[in-house]
């Protein structure tokens, strides 16, 4: 099968999107399809560029449509490309804000549909638009979202949607949108030949690992709270490994996690941002990992699945209503509330998830 992949940028390891969908390409092509991809809005190139990208050991013909040029010129570039290639299928790799920087694409139904293609359509909605709110300008915006995938659907026909979590297929139901659910794979690759984790709890300690942006502050003396909790009631000394982008907001949560446990068994460590492959090695020789969303959003967490996948069980503080079962459809035995079940969780072996996606994709295609 020949599949065009169309996505907002595809700049390595700085756009969740394009990560994605170039390890699926990947993956793809190593199970014998065509593929190739091109990013119609890319920020992160200068000039309109034709390259080879590595991912996981293979090669992937990419075009990036650098932002700066006009979307006439722009249309022209991947017009030709579609000819040249011919695909079966296109692909939309879709969230709004890749799109258009205000998160309001209504350009893009009318853009795509200009394309020389007899080639059937595909989306993926990897974000469809916001919640109600009750500011005026969030409805506005919702609204402006909203008319965005309808035009998309209006304009293009897709044969086939597909979108992540079930709380995502809930929203689309509003704009008349029936998609089917595709899970995540994780953003780290899990190691070939990677043996069952066998190490449960710590000996010495018990080392948390939190990957990734902080959450927001409202949440920040609760995951506070909660760790003191446990250094109290534990003799074990605690270890938190902070490592990813941190900034502003994620100073202030170490900072507040710190001062909380000041005077227990606990140490918190800084690593900042890490190697995939760093951090392949982090996921498997903690004892847990920490989710900084709620179960409702769980199943898109590329860094959630990540740790899951490497058979790390995930503290998930932000439980709320929500159960874990019902949102997460991977793993979701390996997720636990209470800190203090991490005594009796075990790690399970790895498993890359990619494989098995990337043969429900193509059956749906089928």
């Amino acid at each position: 099968m020949k599949i065009l992949f169309l996505c907002g940028s595809l700049e390595p390891g700085r756009d969740g999107v394009g990560d994605y969908t170039r390890k699926l390409a990947v993956q793809l092509v190593r199970n014998g399809h065509s593929i190739t991809a091109v990013a119609i809005n890319d920020n992160y190139v200068k000039e309109n560029l034709t390259e080879i990208q590595l991912c996981d050991g293979m090669n992937l013909p990419v075009l990036r449509l650098t932002s700066t040029s006009s979307l006439q010129l722009r249309l022209k570039q991947l017009n030709e490309k579609v000819k040249a290639f011919v695909p079966d299928w296109l692909s939309l790799q879709y969230v709004p804000y890749a799109f258009d920087k205000r998160g309001a694409p209504l350009y893009l139904g009318n853009y795509l549909n200009k394309l020389e293609s007899n080639a059937s359509w595909h989306v993926m909605i990897h974000e469809p638009f916001i919640a109600k709110q009750k500011s005026l300008k969030n409805k506005l915006m919702r609204a402006l979202q909203m008319s965005s995938l309808r035009l998309i659907k209006r304009k293009l026909g897709p044969i086939v949607f597909h979108t992540s979590i079930p709380r995502y297929n809930q929203l689309l139901t509003e704009i008349s949108v029936e998609a089917r659910l595709l899970g995540l794979f994780g953003n780290i690759t899990v190691p070939e030949n990677c043996l069952p984790a066998k190490r449960t709890t710590g000996e010495n300690k018990i080392t948390g690992l939190y990957f990734g942006s902080a959450p927001a502050a409202q949440y920040h003396p609760l995951f506070a709270q909660k760790l003191k909790e446990f250094c109290e009631k534990n003799l074990l000394p605690l270890e938190l490994i902070i490592c990813g982008k941190s900034g502003v907001n994620g100073e202030n949560f170490a900072d507040e996690i710190a001062a909380a446990c000041k005077g227990l068994h606990f140490e918190i460590v800084f690593l900042g941002e890490l190697s995939p492959e760093a951090l392949s090695d982090l996921f498997l020789k903690a004892d847990f990992g920490i989710a900084r969303i709620p179960p409702l959003f769980l199943g898109k967490s590329g860094s959630a699945i990540s740790m899951l996948e490497h058979g790390l069980p995930l503290w998930v503080p932000l439980m709320g209503k929500d159960s874990i079962s019902e949102n997460l459809d991977f793993r979701p035995e390996l997720c636990f509330h209470n800190l203090e079940d991490i005594k009796l969780m075990e790690r399970r072996e790895c498993i890359s998830r990619l494989p098995h996606i990337a043969d429900k994709f193509i059956q749906a295609l089928n």
